[in-house]
């Protein structure tokens, strides 16, 4: 009877490729739709953000150009200091000239300009400002570090 046309119903489906294709795809999607679930459930946890600036919410910017105290890790805006260099206009690094004391004053700059191995370049700091069409949090003007003192 009914038991009888319900195996051999199960039976079709199981044998039919199509069916079981849509059926694996469907597995598939609700796989992916709970891990994007279980994700966004972990990230709405209340759990401290470990940061080295504070967050806050981000309705505190009132433009993009806008420099605030607040800043939001998880958020769009990026630390301007942390832009790679394409994004940057930078000097060229400080000539002291074996001045310590210009350096000492300046704080930053070459004493020596070269070197045939890493240990023997010297590194600096130099002044870099992002370019006016790039938008990022923080101040667009700053010392980018590590800057080796080449010819």
């Amino acid at each position: 009877g009914i038991k009888e046309i319900m195996i051999m119903h199960s039976k079709h489906i199981l044998f039919n490729p199509l069916t079981v294709l849509i059926a694996l795809d469907l597995i598939s999607h609700m796989r992916v739709v709970s891990a994007i679930h279980a994700r966004s459930e972990k990230e709405m946890q209340t759990t401290a953000v470990q940061s080295v600036v504070p967050i806050t919410s981000p309705s505190s910017l009132t433009g993009s150009a806008a420099v605030s105290s607040d800043f939001n890790p998880l958020g769009p805006m990026v630390m301007c200091s942390f832009l790679p260099r394409d994004f940057l206009e930078c000097k060229d690094p400080i000539d002291h000239d074996n001045n310590n004391t210009a350096k000492a004053v300046k704080g930053y700059g070459c004493l020596r300009f070269g070197g045939s191995t890493y240990e023997e370049v010297e590194h600096t700091e130099v002044l870099c400002t992002v370019f006016s069409d790039i938008d990022c949090y923080g101040p667009r003007t700053f010392l980018r570090d590590g800057v080796p003192c080449g010819s």
